[in-house]
């Protein structure tokens, strides 16, 4: 009896130390079996600084520190790749890792990927110079180059207007470069990544302009349609940290701001600050709209002012001409005087002499007809017909019109797709190329080539067309140089003086210029420029 007392006691003993032997064992072994759960795999891009970068080999910014808050709501681990954005779809597409962060609910380049919940909307800038005065937006960029990084998720959409010259980089930094050297006029690119950059390479003076409100998306992290478990599990834990306020406080760690403001009283002061500057913007846009009605009034009559100056001045300037006019009639009209008295002497009893006087008859007759056709076309610079006119189709026109001996060769210069059209008469313009392209035929005299070349030039936001005319004719001597442009001067017997005068005049009264580029014993070039038609008809 005693000993089965002693067993019984000792029983006692033992069976609750086995029991805390046995709860200590599971509790360990289902803390290993924790371990033993496999981790979700996420990509994320490896050049998306601040949201996914990489530092000193460690995944770093705004993405990961959301997707490790993930982690510990969900309860599983979670291990990010950072690859290129292309390699994170490829790998998506294998099943080779189970999600992508960064994806955005518009997703149309994998067909099998669901997104989450949206967590932060990612916005779009204009980044240009600080002393840039002209570029407001997108519109105000036309016509301009600007730099776009190649994987953008926008270059697309911004590559549809035609208007855009857009250079693509495979990184930001250099875009930003060739901002800095005046290279291009501005770089588009999400914001954030704009300040990371700017503030790292220590670039020079710019300034960004207001988020454009019609690009921006909504970040998600993408999971494979397989695994919408996963998927129900991260939009969980969305909510979660958006109701915590966690989601706010990782967006001021890395950007400085709040996702959500909460309603205060600075927010109504803010509102009121902000009701107030809105009045007095419109109080002072009607202003400037009165003040722009009344400079336009007066403008209009500076303008009839102008025509009346003109007017009087062309009036002075015809009693000038008016000598010069009847100097150079003079001399064919004494030549074909002379001309008809020795044909009634000699009569045709010679035909050569005969054929030679009326041959000399022709010549002057001719000489007077382009002498007056001259002088009215020059009197009639200032009435004009304004239409868009394309450069090259004129400069094809005067070609085909002109008697061009097969030994001299003609080439035209273009650019693919640059503008070539400007807003002014067809007939003026017509004039004008056809006078300078036969003064370079006949400088080359029967032998030579003609080099018309077509391109444009920017300043700001004027557009300009340029029109180069090069022959490889005997060029024009020192002592000329500085009087072509001058009225009645010219170095041909059967010349005018009124071909480069007129067509200076008809340039300038466009708001365009004629100039002598260059001349030599091997040739001459003259630069024509207009406004291109595409400022005019704005």
């Amino acid at each position: 009896m005693i000993k089965l007392s002693r067993y019984l006691t000792l029983s006692f003993l033992l069976i609750p130390l086995f029991l805390l032997v046995a709860i200590s064992s599971s509790y360990s072994f289902l803390e290993n079996t924790k371990d033993l759960i496999p981790p979700l795999i996420f990509g994320a891009d490896i050049s998306y600084p601040p949201y996914s970068y990489e530092d000193k080999n460690i995944p770093q910014g705004f993405f990961i520190d959301i997707t490790k808050k993930i982690s510990e709501i969900v309860g599983r681990p979670i291990t990010i790749k950072l690859m290129t954005w292309e390699n994170c779809i490829t790998a998506l597409n294998n099943k080779k890792i189970d999600g992508i962060i960064g994806t955005f609910p518009t997703t149309d380049w994998v067909s099998d990927i669901r997104v989450s919940k949206p967590f932060y909307q990612v916005e779009y800038s204009i980044i240009i110079e600080a002393d840039n005065h002209h570029v407001d937006s997108l519109k105000s960029l036309e016509g301009t180059i600007i730099g776009m990084k190649e994987k953008c998720n926008i270059i697309d959409l911004l590559s549809e207007n035609k208007r855009l010259a857009i250079l693509k980089y495979k990184k930001l930094p250099a875009a930003f470069k060739k901002l800095q050297n005046r290279e291009i006029t501005a770089v588009v690119c999400e914001k954030n990544s704009a300040f990371y950059y700017i503030e790292q390479h220590n670039f020079g003076d710019f300034k960004m302009l207001a988020p454009i409100m019609d690009l921006t998306h909504q970040c998600s992290i993408g999971i494979h349609k397989e695994n919408l478990q996963i998927l129900n599990a991260i939009n969980d834990a969305i909510d979660k940290l958006k109701e915590s306020g966690e989601l706010n406080k990782l967006n001021t760690k890395w950007f400085g701001s709040h996702l959500i403001h909460q309603f205060s009283f600075e927010k109504v002061l803010s509102l009121t600050i902000q009701t107030t500057i809105i009045i007095l913007l419109i109080l002072i846009i009607l202003w400037v709209i009165a003040l722009n009605v009344t400079l336009k009034i007066k403008t209009n009559e500076l303008a009839e002012m102008h025509v009346k100056i003109i007017e009087k001045e062309k009036l002075a300037v015809l009693g000038t001409m008016a000598g010069h006019i009847a100097h150079e009639i003079r001399t064919p009209l004494g030549i074909m005087k002379n001309s008809v008295y020795l044909l009634r002497i000699e009569g045709c009893e010679n035909k050569e002499i005969f054929l030679k006087r009326l041959q000399m008859l022709d010549e002057k007759i001719k000489l007077s007809s382009n002498i007056l056709e001259s002088i009215l076309n020059y009197s009639r610079i200032k009435t004009k017909v304004p239409s868009e006119i394309s450069v090259k189709t004129c400069l094809n026109e005067v070609l085909n019109d002109l008697d061009i001996s097969s030994g001299i060769e003609i080439e035209i210069k273009t650019t693919d797709n640059e503008p070539d059209s400007v807003f002014m008469d067809p007939l003026q313009l017509y004039s004008v190329f056809r006078n300078i392209i036969t003064n370079g035929i006949q400088s080359m005299k029967d032998k030579g080539k003609l080099t018309i070349e077509i391109f444009s030039s920017y300043n700001n936001n004027d557009s300009k067309i340029n029109i180069k005319i090069k022959d490889t004719g005997m060029g024009i001597d020192e002592n000329s140089k500085e009087k072509i442009f001058d009225l009645f001067y010219s170095t041909k017997l059967s010349g005018t003086g009124l071909g480069l005068p007129m067509s200076k005049a008809i340039l300038e009264a466009n708001n365009g210029n004629l100039l002598l580029e260059n001349t030599s014993p091997s040739g001459t070039s003259f630069l024509i420029t207009l406004p291109s038609s595409s400022k005019k008809m704005n």
